[in-house]
């Protein structure tokens, strides 16, 4: 069975719900999370609409290049979240909020709809 890319839109609502985990390792998942979700389901859309991409590190360029193409807005996006991504990932004296996980949850559902319509 193929992953579904929501899944890990879902699990971070979860993270970010969950009461009893309040800390920088879970904003830091949510974003990571975030981002990855909307990044392969981006991908996947692309591919089912019969682009092709090598897996290397510049997928991900490549990936939101595409996505440029079609809808700059959503390119942004995508670009947010990768930034906190990257942020949550490698700059371990950022501060990473709840209100922010709340933000970047937004923009991944955002980036979903969006990319959904694609054609």
């Amino acid at each position: 069975m193929v992953f579904d890319p929501y899944s890990f839109l879902e699990f971070a609502k979860e993270i970010h719900a969950d009461k009893d985990y309040r800390k920088a390792s879970a904003w830091r998942t949510i974003a990571g999370r975030a981002y990855y979700a909307s990044f392969l389901s981006s991908r996947k859309k692309l591919q089912e609409l019969g682009h092709s991409f090598v897996a290397t590190p510049d997928v991900h360029k490549e990936v939101m290049a595409q996505v440029k193409t079609r809808n700059s807005g959503t390119a942004n996006k995508l670009y947010m979240l990768r930034d906190s991504r990257n942020d949550a990932d490698y700059n371990l004296m950022s501060q990473i909020t709840s209100d922010q996980c709340s933000k970047l949850l937004k923009l991944a559902e955002l980036v979903f709809q969006e990319v959904a319509s694609f054609k």
